[in-house]
């Protein structure tokens, strides 16, 4: 019998051919899957639910490891107090607390958060608490500052990114008055130093001070390294153009080495000519000596401070001190060095200092956004990933690393937009938890450390201050007795009153403080607080008054207006029997119930 090969040869090859080609084409096509599965997936911008999402499996993931039990999910109105203080620096109104109990819209949490992410409120509120941050070291706001607030408002509010706002801070140029982001560099330009050590541990979360006079004792940052990074401001120079409605205005400009040098010298030769044409040449000076100067002079070669000495004798005491302070700085901080050891090389229309913002700020710089977003997590969470907030490079406090990973990587895929990461830290499972009830402090503040509970934070002088003011719209009562002042003068005088009494921040890192004795007196005898629930003065209570008839109900609002919560059945039962019973009459019984709300330790917490 033939075999099928030799009965149809041609066919058989036919055969051969194709099952050749398939088997080719498979091979292809397995080869590129099997290449596929080795390339990493490139990361990709994700929506802020989805970043939640990822940092929810995280933390989950790391409570089971530590086996730690997260506490129960806070209440519609916790959450909205507290999205409202973080978000913008202030409680919710009685209004928005009785609508949002009522809502049962099942996504009206993750709502509230874009709402209050478009309110104006955000931007004033992120604002001010960058300026505090930036100028806490220069003794806070100060009259050539006074634009830098404004610039930051409007900054936020434009969805400026947060990149481009750090950029513009640390090489912002032009007048005080149109460029406000100058007033960064004005409240530091006579301290370089204090300048370079503010913009790395705002920016970087890296602390350099203690490099300042000697190496790092813990880190390995050298003073060379602070020194080479203070060299960067060097190009900056601040002139005075006269006064403006705000205070004095400026102009911030750079100019190359070669220019500061010889401005500089220039100005320290008509200082010394000014002094010999009074007082004349002094007699230890020879021609030769005469003919050098000049040289200098012509040339533009800079002499050093062992040359230049001689010739500083017998100018008043406080120019020559001004003179080798400027040439100590000049040798200390001549040379522009990045903190990853590289020499500044100036280029053709680029500042020293705008080389220095682009390196800060560039998304091959992980220490930027990291720092941003752990600075994020501590403000939104209580803590950041690694603590303290703004020391990232010695942790000696570091939990589920993982998180803050994501976070920087999202910031930079999002091209720094800081409202996509609020957006996404907010809609977490650990922001929506309650506090922890327990007992033992030191298993509540491990518990509350690993994100497994929100821990109960005292608020700012600035969130207490919009508290206060939207609990009682003290703000109208105020502009009704000084109809002719600057209301925002007036608010900032305040302002600065509570910032001085609340705050308790040695360390720098922001607006905080430990509720004591001091705030309390403050709260309880301060003429805001008492003039403030009065009921003719008082708006919010008055309105209460007005449109509610039966005491429970009124309680209810009091509580809405300013914890936020409605009275438990005890609360309520008891506060109505002592308002019906209060021996100054009724009127008398509800304002002194309002005043007891507003002093009570609730009010000035977080929670």
């Amino acid at each position: 019998m033939r075999s099928p090969i030799a009965a149809n040869p041609h066919r058989f090859r036919s055969a051969s051919r194709t099952l050749l080609a398939v088997a080719g084409m498979l091979f292809v096509v397995l080869s590129s899957a099997r290449s596929r599965a080795r390339e990493p997936d490139t990361p990709k911008a994700l929506t802020p639910e989805r970043i939640a999402s990822q940092i929810d499996d995280l933390l989950e993931k790391h409570w089971r490891v530590s086996r730690l039990r997260p506490v129960a999910p806070a209440d519609d109105a916790t959450f909205l107090r507290r999205l409202s203080l973080d978000l913008r620096g202030t409680i919710p109104t009685r209004q928005e607390v009785s609508q949002f109990l009522r809502s049962r819209d099942r996504r009206k949490r993750s709502k509230k958060i874009t709402e209050y992410l478009n309110d104006g409120a955000f931007s004033r509120f992120h604002a001010a608490q960058w300026e505090q941050l930036l100028l806490n070291s220069a003794g806070g706001a100060r009259p050539e500052s006074a634009h830098l607030l404004p610039w930051l408002e409007q900054a936020f509010e434009s969805r400026q990114s947060f990149g481009s706002i750090v950029r513009e801070l640390i090489a912002g140029q032009g007048m005080s008055d149109e460029n406000g982001a100058t007033g960064y560099y004005l409240a530091y330009r006579s301290e370089l130093a204090d300048l370079a050590g503010i913009t790395t541990q705002s920016f970087l979360g890296l602390q350099l001070q203690c490099a300042q006079c000697h190496d790092h004792p813990d880190e390995d940052w050298t003073q060379e390294d602070f020194q080479g990074l203070t060299g960067f401001f060097r190009s900056a120079h601040a002139s005075g153009r006269g006064r403006g409605p705000n205070g004095p205005v400026f102009e911030v400009a750079d100019r190359s080495v070669d220019e500061e040098q010889q401005d500089a010298l220039r100005r320290i030769a008509k200082a010394i000519r000014r002094h010999w044409d009074v007082n004349g040449i002094p007699d230890q000076l020879s021609d030769q000596d005469r003919r050098r100067f000049r040289g200098w002079l012509e040339s533009g070669e800079f002499p050093s401070r062992d040359e230049l000495s001689p010739y500083l004798t017998g100018l008043p005491a406080d120019l020559r001190q001004r003179i080798h302070d400027y040439l100590e700085r000049r040798e200390t901080y001549g040379t522009a060095r990045y903190l990853n050891g590289k020499t500044y090389q100036p280029r053709e229309g680029e500042s020293s200092r705008g080389a220095l913002a682009e390196w800060v700020t560039s998304p091959d710089n992980p220490r930027f956004a990291r720092a941003i977003m752990n600075r994020l997590l501590g403000h939104m969470l209580g803590f950041g990933a690694v603590e303290p907030v703004d020391n990232l490079s010695a942790p000696h406090d570091t939990l589920v690393p993982e998180v803050l990973d994501l976070l920087a990587e999202q910031f930079v895929l999002h091209e720094t937009d800081l409202r996509t990461l609020v957006a996404a830290i907010a809609n977490t499972r650990s922001y929506g938890l309650a506090n922890s009830s327990e007992q033992d402090l030191a298993e509540r503040q491990r518990v509350e450390r690993n994100f497994a509970a929100h821990p109960l934070r005292p608020l700012s002088s600035q969130q207490m201050f919009h508290a206060l003011f939207r609990a009682t719209r003290s703000d109208l009562h105020l502009q009704r007795q000084k109809p002719d002042q600057d209301f925002e003068e007036v608010q900032r005088k305040l302002l600065k009153k509570f910032r001085y009494v609340f705050s308790d921040d040695e360390a720098g890192t922001g607006d905080g403080f430990q509720a004591g004795i001091p705030q309390a007196l403050f709260l309880m005898n301060g003429k805001i607080t008492n003039e403030a629930v009065g009921i003719p003065a008082c708006e919010v209570l008055e309105q209460i008054l007005q449109e509610s008839k039966r005491d429970e109900d009124r309680l209810r609002e009091m509580f809405y207006a300013t914890l936020n919560r409605p009275p438990h059945r005890k609360e309520r039962d008891q506060l109505v029997r002592l308002v019906r019973g209060s021996m100054a009459g009724h009127a008398a019984g509800v304002s002194d119930l309002y005043w007891a709300l507003l002093n009570s330790s609730e009010f000035l917490t977080n929670r």
